[in-house]
């Protein structure tokens, strides 16, 4: 589709603020709608009468972007990109940007939009929305068990009264309960739809997947558009690797980017040094990372990064995990 104008769109809980740019970068007043069922028609019947090709854009806010976002990609004659908050940070450096206020960014969204042209979003199916809420919530929960058992060990020596300890371990089996319930209904959901239980078993065919692990790559990865490459599942967990060199001065080792998520790396980490265990193939692969680096943390990183490579074409060619292609060369 070609573009006519560009509407960036700051969102934030209460409102969105909207800049719209025609062809020439000339740009229309503000706009401001509340955040809302009746706030997105009021928008939509804004860009609607522009009766040409809008591109809109507007960068990740929590849960708060996804309503418009799905309201946007609805309508004929216009499209959503969801921007990278990192992509928009430096776009906005670079062009020496000093203030930052709502109107400011939106139109600093709407420059980017003009400028690199970024793919349309693609919004995910609404059982894959489910799900991800589910297993973020689980995550959640787990941290919260975690901190409670360090309380009940940190009561028991410091000789806390009996009634502290009372009530941490009935808040500690509620939350058994309620993440025992929580997987049980993500397990569920995912054996009703019929990708993601050709999903689940596929992943739970890795040495150290179980059940848990899977249910949660699943919540997270079942969210992304179809057609991404294994190095953007890599790039999006935090795993790329990032190299450092400038010059005679500058030569410093390759470390793991840790710009994606770092919920997916704790995720695959116990994973990880389980298949080195219990996977001789996995095992050789880790030896001769950490006999090339010398250090185990990084070679457990690598394996991470191929188990994920890994993930990614069993998903995408819808074949089991095969340990002789983990580590072909030995």
């Amino acid at each position: 589709m070609e573009y006519s104008y560009y509407a960036g769109i700051d969102v934030s809980l209460a409102k969105l603020t909207v800049v719209i740019l025609d062809a020439n970068l000339q740009a229309r007043p503000a706009l401001e709608f509340t955040n809302d069922a009746k706030g997105h028609q009021q928008l939509l019947r804004q860009l609607r009468r522009l009766q040409a090709g809008v591109h809109a854009g507007l960068e990740p806010t929590n849960v708060y972007h996804l309503a418009i976002a799905r309201a946007l990609h609805a309508q004929r004659r216009i499209d959503v990109s969801v921007i990278s908050t990192t992509a928009a940070r430096h776009f906005a450096q670079a062009r020496m940007q000093r203030t930052k206020t709502d109107r400011v960014d939106a139109r600093m969204l709407a420059e980017y939009l003009e400028a690199c042209q970024p793919t349309p979003w693609q919004p995910p199916r609404d059982v894959a929305v489910r799900l991800r809420s589910l297993t973020r919530f689980i995550a959640s929960q787990v941290e919260r068990q975690t901190a409670l058992k360090c309380q009940r060990h940190s009561a028991k020596r410091s000789q806390a009264d009996l009634l502290v300890l009372q009530t941490i371990n009935a808040e500690l089996k509620t939350i058994e309960q309620r993440i025992a319930k929580l997987r049980q209904r993500a397990l569920q959901m995912i054996k009703a739809d019929p990708q993601f239980a050709r999903w689940f078993k596929l992943l739970v065919s890795v040495p150290g997947i179980a059940s848990v692990t899977a249910t949660y790559l699943i919540g997270e990865y079942g969210m992304l558009p179809a057609g991404l490459s294994k190095k953007q599942w890599v790039a999006l967990a935090g795993l790329d690797p990032q190299t450092r060199e400038s010059g005679k001065s500058v030569n410093k080792p390759r470390h793991i980017s840790k710009k994606g998520g770092k919920p997916v790396r704790r995720a695959l980490f116990l994973p990880a040094s389980i298949a080195v265990r219990r996977c001789a193939e996995v095992g050789r692969y880790c030896a001769k990372i950490q006999a090339r680096c010398g250090g185990k943390l990084p070679a457990l990183c690598a394996v991470m990064r191929k188990l994920l490579q890994a993930i990614w074409g069993m998903l995408h060619y819808d074949q089991p995990f095969n340990p002789a292609r983990f580590c072909p060369n030995g």
